[in-house]
């Protein structure tokens, strides 16, 4: 990992004895390395200039002045040695200038636009109230310190309340030598500065993408390939969709491309696979009674029909309020009886969310949301402050699914399919016998937003951020590829009910949770009674044209009474290892319908001491086709044939089938996560 926490730094803070590494500064060693950034408050508050002052806004400004209230406690930007603490003209009572050393060269842009190379930098921080602060120079300061606060306006030096912060793309002794007053605010009308200068807000944007190798992106996410400027969409299991130009259009994806790496692009999976549309011949309808609108693709047998959680989620499919048709509510029979209900449609995966008066900010992937570690992380991959949608809190896990693994710099840096890389490549891949789970405990609690700790990458003092350890195993040529973003869920046929319910990916990547269904019956799923959606007043307030209605019934339909009941499909399977055991697998029924993969709730494990695991399985008579896998308590599945993981060409264990006492029979198919992993197979159910 890249960026970590500046272990070389002393922090001399009041109240602490410190041994200092040197009796004063060395010329020319650095105390520290930059390897953390952040903004010295928020990126909310950075983003709010005081009268408008940016970089060279007004024709010689050399920063950028941020509207803070009095007492604004000030962070410096990155890991550093003081070099000025003290008054100055224009400053006021304090103005503090820190050198930071980079750990490598990066290219920046300096305030004529130009590119230029640097390793070292300045910061500059001006109109501070010193307080009881006793930072001299010569200091080490980390991110975490605190370096001053924002001084009144009656002391400050200039004018309202604020704070100066400048960047000079010079060392102390460079900037020293080329200008009298290099830790300036303004520039010299004679002797121009500028090009020794940054634009404050860019290149901090600049410095905490450089830092993050980024190697992968999460489900739901359009990219634009560098190489070619093709456009691909992130499926499941990093798999790589092509996604063309008119498809694109068609379902409404313009403008969503983030430009990725070669190395970028062939770290993730590309399946060959091309994207299909999701919205060809989509329209919407709402009726002149009720406020909610619907989504449907036809009026026609196998016709489906959504309706939206509220309108953020209407927003996030790029839909316009002029495309909904409003239909008499005499045709509400027919429409609903053509139509098939096909759930909510909440906010598309890709989406970028946070709570209204909270910090955290996730990223919507595979219906499920995945909350962003830090500022560094959210902008080196791609994404932008401005595209953050915010929800009431008490919608956010019906807007955007339930909170899910946190996106980690480690887990973005991780190559997934070193047998793809193309440039830049990692070493050596996840080795084989099975991958190991997210230790989930650390990094869920850490997960910051650009709102709060805009710069802190590791986890506190205690340890650092978990990471997936992909690279578990116990030898082997590869481990097998995820099939799914840990976290994410996908809808579910809910078997007898009529229903869709859904399904939460597992930490290892490998396979889906069981089908949570809804309850039919909840009053929560009700459409409302009129109102806009915006106002959040009712959970699940399906409307989105901001049109009040009079009226609306049930979202849901009362379960089917005739969908087809579950068959006595018994199975037993005896475990070569002792602990709990699961069933897990997916249904193609009678009529097509597929039950997605999942775990076969009804099948627990009563005694996970005796290494055996008997039960029912609630398999539909009839069905065409229901393909499973046994769960091991270590991490394996029953059907891996791999010699790392001891099946050596054969199943783990033992499995029958029987029905009525009868044998079924069942074989074995290939799961598409390579050989040799298998899983069973009954085709057709009898």
């Amino acid at each position: 990992m890249l960026i970590v926490i500046c272990t070389a730094c002393s922090s001399n803070k009041v109240g602490q004895t410190v041994e200092p590494i040197h009796e004063g500064p060395i010329k020319g060693v650095a105390a520290c390395n930059v390897t953390t950034v952040r903004y010295p408050t928020t990126i909310e508050e950075f983003s709010k200039l005081y009268e408008k002052r940016g970089f060279y806004t007004d024709g010689n400004h050399l920063g950028d002045d941020n509207a803070l209230p009095e007492g604004t406690a000030i962070h410096p930007v990155a890991c550093g040695t003081i070099k000025v603490y003290r008054s100055a003209q224009g400053y006021g009572r304090l103005v503090v200038v820190i050198e930071h050393t980079l750990p490598r060269p990066i290219q920046v842009a300096n305030g004529l636009g130009e590119p230029v190379e640097i390793t070292t930098f300045l910061s500059i921080y001006g109109h501070l109230q010193k307080g009881s602060l006793a930072w001299k120079t010569g200091d080490t300061v980390t991110p975490d310190d605190i370096v001053g606060y924002v001084d009144a306006d009656a002391t400050n030096g200039d004018g309202g309340v604020h704070l100066h912060l400048g960047i000079r793309l010079q060392s102390e002794s460079d900037a020293q030598a080329t200008d009298v007053s290099w830790f300036r605010g303004y520039d010299d009308p004679y002797v121009s500065q500028r090009k020794w200068f940054a634009d404050p807000a860019v290149f901090l944007d600049t410095l905490m993408k450089a830092g993050l190798v980024v190697r992968w992106h999460p489900e739901g996410t359009v990219i634009e390939r560098e190489l070619d400027r093709s456009h691909w969409m992130v499926g499941p299991g990093d798999a790589l969709l092509a996604l063309s130009s008119p498809i694109e259009t068609q379902d409404r994806l313009l403008g969503r491309a983030i430009p990725v790496s070669e190395s970028e692009f062939g770290c993730m999976w590309e399946s060959g696979g091309v994207y299909a549309s999701e919205l060809a011949g989509h329209k919407l309808v709402k009726f002149e009674d009720e406020s909610t609108v619907y989504e449907y693709d036809g009026l026609h047998p196998g016709a489906r029909r959504w309706s939206f959680v509220n309108e953020p989620a209407f927003r996030s499919w790029a839909w316009k309020d002029t495309e909904i048709q409003v239909w008499s509510p005499l045709l509400r029979s027919y429409f609903m009886s053509s139509t098939t209900d096909q759930g909510f449609r909440r906010l598309r995966d890709g989406t970028l969310v946070k709570a209204k008066g909270q910090s955290e900010v996730a990223v919507v992937a595979g219906g499920v949301r995945l909350p962003i570690y830090d500022w560094s992380t959210f902008l080196s991959l791609g994404y932008k402050a401005e595209n953050i949608v915010e929800v009431e809190e008490s919608v956010l896990d019906a807007s955007a699914g339930p909170r899910g693994a946190t996106i980690t710099p480690d887990l973005v840096s991780l190559c997934r399919h070193p047998e793809t890389c193309l440039v830049d490549c990692p070493d050596q891949g996840p080795g084989g016998g099975g991958v190991g789970e997210e230790d989930a405990g650390q990094v869920a609690d850490d997960a910051v937003a650009p709102e709060t700790d805009a710069g802190s990458v590791t986890g506190g003092a205690g340890g650092s951020p978990s990471v997936p350890d992909a690279a578990s195993g116990s030898g082997g040529t590869s481990a097998k590829p995820p099939t799914c973003t840990p976290g994410a869920t996908k809808a579910c046929a809910c078997v007898g009910q009529g229903l869709v319910g859904s399904q939460v990916c597992a930490m290892d990547g490998l396979s889906y949770g069981p089908c949570v269904c809804p309850d039919p019956w909840n009053g929560e799923l009700d459409s409302g009674n009129g109102g806009s959606p915006s106002d959040a007043g009712h959970q699940f307030d399906a409307g989105s044209s901001g049109a009040g209605g009079s009226g609306g019934t049930s979202n849901v339909p009362p379960p089917d009474a005739g969908s087809p009941q579950s068959t006595s499909l018994h199975v037993a399977y005896v475990s070569p290892v002792s602990g709990s055991l699961r069933i897990e697998g997916w249904t193609k029924l009678q009529d097509g319908t597929n039950i997605s993969w999942h775990i076969v709730t009804e099948c627990a494990d009563v005694n996970p001491s005796d290494n055996l695991l008997e039960c029912d399985l609630p398999v539909p008579s009839g069905s065409q086709r229901f393909e499973f896998q046994v769960y091991l308590p270590n991490g394996k599945y029953w059907g891996d044939h791999a010699c790392d993981s001891g099946g050596c060409g054969q199943p783990l264990g033992q499995l029958t089938l029987t029905k009525g006492g009868s044998p079924v029979s069942w074989t074995f198919t290939p799961n598409n996560a390579g050989a040799p992993y298998y899983n069973g197979l009954v085709s057709p159910v009898p």
